[in-house]
């Protein structure tokens, strides 16, 4: 994160999606005083899907996650809480600031997995043991 920060700066509008771990936030809290830490809406829906063993609720939750207003928000918070109140609680305790579109204190415009980032890891499995500059070199070539 420090080498990332000398890279860019401590940018006001940064927004980091990751998968909820907590490591993460706290580095990201520690290194980048201005950026906002948000969790992957992907991960979320399939956690809620496989804890509660209904699609529908992964579906129902995405929907809310990925509404601009407020209004579309709470219908859709709603529909799930009708459905199964657990999920929604479970929702709830996830703090919407970090995943639904709607609460975000920064604009989180269309980024709401990190399916870029998953695809980057399973592409960089295999040179993770390289020196840094050779690792920051293949990553140059491939983008």
């Amino acid at each position: 994160m420090e080498s990332l920060r000398t890279a860019i700066g401590d940018v006001s509008n940064l927004v980091f999606v990751s998968d909820r771990h907590s490591a993460i936030g706290a580095a990201i809290a520690q290194v980048f005083s201005l950026a906002t830490y948000c969790y992957c809406t992907w991960h979320l829906s399939e956690n809620l899907k496989k804890s509660y063993h209904r699609a529908d609720i992964g579906k129902i939750f995405y929907k809310a996650s990925r509404a601009y207003t407020q209004r579309v928000y709470e219908r859709e918070m709603n529909e799930l809480k009708s459905i199964h109140s657990g999920a929604y609680c479970t929702t709830m305790e996830a703090d919407p600031r970090k995943w639904a579109r709607a609460h975000c204190p920064k604009r989180r415009y269309n980024v709401m997995t990190t399916n870029i980032a998953e695809s980057m890891n399973s592409c960089l499995r295999f040179t993770r043991q390289l020196p840094v500059m050779t690792l920051a070199e293949f990553i140059r070539n491939m983008l």
